[in-house]
């Protein structure tokens, strides 16, 4: 890139040939990051198949309203995800790659805005670090891939900050960009629910702190005055019918039809308790995500602590340059203060503070990118080298735990040894921070950053996820069900959590048994002559003992690579699946 282009100012025009060239090769790394297989791996277990397979529940009922799982009423989720879902599927199928693809737009969709923000607000340098940076964070990276709501709730909440931003921040002030900032934080509480108002709120809280003429306040006229001004300054009332007009009916229509259900089903037990209490027991301690942000943010999370540190350097001043730089660690302080406050944690639900931490790990590379470099640069990029390491220990200490861990679920990886490769990215990140610290060729050591994530990112998710498929989906014992199975053969699931894989892939049509209820599998084999049965490993001997002495006849264990399920049958003419 020529200079021009890397040091190029904040600009009032949204777009220019450069800014679309930027962004096509943007869209072209994601293209190849998140689409690329996207539909030839199973849906994992324990969530991608409930949101496919209430798509396709809603299909049949013709209710576009209330989401069905298995019969009955999803209250976990709001609407949108299934709405997006139902899109693809209506002429692609109901498939893998219809079900992640909304995640996946979503994604691409995020870094555009977010990249055309802080182009227009801070300047092109740090747009292109910033881009960067966010499409090649590995959580980023698995939740574009997950037919979950998660990155699509990311994407809303990030351009309504966003849009937010350049409607204060503009010279224009636009009132336009308020209104897609309303628009976006109604389609996130149609994503995810009222914890995007939460975090709204709370970011716009932390940065009116320093922003509010608090010294102004002296009279109850002055205090009115001013609160009105700040209705009329974030064109609240506009805000207000626009956000009614989109968030609104879905809700009032569920209100409607369900009444006090849908009171304490959705809003009491799945969003008040979920953040007083702990829920299906998902819990953590305070430094939860703060390990999530090393582990998931590799390598970039190295970089976050000095980042931060840095943060307001030579910015004493309370310019508006100042209060940008507070709008967007307000934007990162509230999501990240929220989420460790509530009772409830999984690692995912963290996911919509990636683009503020991009943007802050994208400011530091665009303030060190200057032609007048500051002298404290070296110790902004050494520290990021032990840092860095400390999740690849852990990663190879932990049996590669963390690698899914900070992702989706606390599963080891199996089958499969990424300690080499996270070695060599740590070896190039290595040589990245030295070339920054050492030689101060900043721009080099951006090019070579952004390479060693982008080659995680892609090991990540071409790779690893595929390979990992078979043992986060049951979806190759549906299949080899099927292809040995005549009519009034019978498949059961015998466990203690269900697999909702085998209720999209079977669609609903399967039984599962507690694998304390032993006896009831002794019923169905009575009932039914030709039998397949998954079983938690754990229970595999104890039944398939217990089968042949009630039946008379031998079972069969098929031979997979699930990590905690096995499968046998009495059909005779089966083979081993591998």
């Amino acid at each position: 890139m020529t200079l021009d282009i890397i040091d190029a100012e904040p600009a009032e025009s949204l777009w220019d040939r450069r800014d679309i060239a930027i962004v096509l090769l943007l869209v072209g790394l994601m293209a190849a990051l998140y689409l690329r297989r996207i539909g030839d791996y199973g849906l994992w277990d324990f969530w991608e198949p409930k949101y496919a397979q209430a798509v396709r529940e809603m299909t049949a009922r013709g209710d576009y309203i209330t989401p069905y799982f298995d019969g009955e009423i999803r209250w976990t989720k709001p609407i949108l995800i299934y709405w997006l879902i139902l899109v693809p599927v209506s002429f692609l199928g109901n498939n893998e790659l219809a079900a992640r693809l909304p995640s996946a737009c979503a994604a691409i969709a995020c870094v555009v805005v977010i990249y055309m923000m802080v182009r227009r607000l801070v300047n092109r340098r740090t747009a292109i670090m910033t881009a960067c940076v966010l499409a090649t964070l590995p959580q980023f990276c698995f939740l574009a891939r997950q037919a979950v709501p998660d990155m699509v709730l990311t994407a809303c909440l990030g351009a309504t900050m966003a849009f937010a931003a350049l409607g204060r921040f503009s010279q224009t002030r636009n009132r336009l960009w308020f209104v897609l900032a309303y628009t976006a934080l109604a389609l996130a509480f149609l994503a995810k629910g009222p914890v995007a108002g939460a975090i709204t709120v709370g970011a716009m809280m932390l940065f009116l702190m320093l922003d509010f003429p608090w010294s102004r306040l002296s009279t109850p006229r002055s205090a009115l005055t001013e609160l009105l001004s700040i209705v009329r300054q974030y064109h609240m009332v506009v805000g207000a019918v626009v956000f009614t007009l989109v968030a609104a009916p879905w809700y009032v229509a569920m209100l409607i039809e369900h009444q006090q259900e849908y009171i304490d089903q959705f809003l009491g037990y799945e969003n008040v308790q979920r953040f007083t209490g702990n829920v299906r027991g998902h819990r953590g301690l305070a430094d939860f995500y703060v390990r999530t942000m090393f582990h998931g943010f590799f390598p970039w999370g190295s970089m976050l602590p000095v980042a931060l540190i840095m943060y307001f350097r030579n910015h004493e001043k309370r310019d508006e340059t100042f209060l940008l730089r507070w709008y967007f660690l307000s934007w990162f302080l509230a999501i990240f203060l929220i989420f460790t406050m509530s009772g409830t944690k999984i690692q995912h639900y963290i996911a919509p503070i990636l683009p503020s931490t991009a943007i802050i790990i994208g400011m530091l590379w665009g303030r060190v990118m200057q032609r007048d470099t500051p002298h404290w640069c070296m110790a902004a990029f050494l520290p990021a080298i032990p840092l860095a390491y400390i999740p690849v220990r852990d990663f190879i200490k932990e049996s590669d735990k963390y690698v899914l861990f900070n992702f989706t679920n606390s599963y080891s990886l199996y089958d499969l040894d990424v300690s080499p490769f996270l070695q060599y990215i740590l070896l190039v990140w290595v040589l990245a921070m030295a070339v920054a610290a050492v030689m101060k060729r900043f721009r080099t050591a951006a090019v070579i950053a952004v390479g060693a994530a982008a080659c995680y990112g892609g090991y990540f998710s071409q790779v690893v996820i595929p390979h990992q498929s078979p043992y986060r989906s049951l979806k190759s014992y549906v299949d080899t069900h099927r292809d040995h199975a005549v009519a009034g053969d019978k498949i059961i699931h015998v466990g203690s959590y269900r697999r909702y894989s085998m209720n999209y892939y079977l669609d609903n049509n399967y039984i599962h048994i507690d694998d304390d209820d032993l006896n009831d599998v002794m019923v169905m084999v009575d009932e039914h002559s030709r039998v397949s049965i998954v079983v938690d490993e754990r229970r595999l001997r104890s039944l398939k003992d217990l089968l042949e002495h009630h039946t008379r006849q031998e079972w069969f264990t098929i031979a997979t690579r699930h990590n905690r399920t096995d499968m046998i049958t009495n059909i005779q003419k089966e083979v081993p699946l591998f």
